[in-house]
């Protein structure tokens, strides 16, 4: 899809407005796709974060020592982050309004496919409280969400995503090398750095 509108401001953007009136088509803005069609894009982040732990200081004559981040991290990869423990946090954001639909955290790993199953829900939630059609919500999903099992969950939900694979075994797959051996399908130039960025267009045959 070729976008050519990435933002459209919202109309009446104080905010005693937008506490009183809900939002409409004409006011929450979008992003539009050459053939007209719209799309209202939500912002699903999952991070994680390591925390740091101290020596505890062992005098009997002290209480018993308890870490207070206990209650929220728990031993897990760290990557190349300094710490002992970790915890996740996924955030699900409405771009065009700046409104956070919802929150969710896990101790150590987390379970990112649940935490996205909520967010999924919360957005849907969102656009059917708004009365705008499920499919104008467009989520947009960062590296974290970019493998096969995030994919066949998101396609079952039958909700638009954007994300980005994270690994490189998608482009051994023999309808990607045949799509990636011609030329793109289209082109754009980033403004402010001149870089060109090349799409291509691809769609996976279900197999048995």
């Amino acid at each position: 899809m070729s976008i050519v509108h990435v933002w459209k401001p919202s109309a009446g953007s104080s905010s005693s407005r937008h506490s009183r009136d809900p939002w409409t088509e004409e006011t929450i803005g979008g992003i539009f796709a050459r053939q007209g069609r719209r799309s209202l894009v939500f912002d699903v982040d999952a991070t994680r974060q390591a925390a740091r732990q101290r020596a505890l200081p062992c005098d009997p004559v002290l209480p018993a020592a308890k870490r207070r981040l206990d209650a929220v991290c728990a031993p897990g990869d760290i990557g190349r982050k300094r710490g002992e423990v970790v915890r996740t946090r996924t955030t699900a954001l409405q771009i065009h309004t700046r409104q956070w639909i919802g929150t969710y955290a896990g101790k150590g790993n987390g379970d990112y496919r649940a935490e996205l199953a909520s967010a999924l829900r919360a957005i849907t939630a969102s656009v059917k409280h708004c009365a705008f059609r499920p499919a104008m919500a467009l989520i947009r999903l960062d590296g974290a969400y970019g493998d096969a099992t995030v994919v066949a969950q998101l396609q079952l939900a039958g909700t638009p995503f954007v994300t980005r694979w994270r690994g490189y075994l998608l482009l051994e797959h023999p309808q990607m090398r045949a799509v990636l051996a011609h030329g793109p399908t289209t082109s754009m130039t980033r403004v402010n750095s001149g870089q060109v960025i090349e799409v291509f267009a691809l769609w996976l045959a279900e197999t048995g």
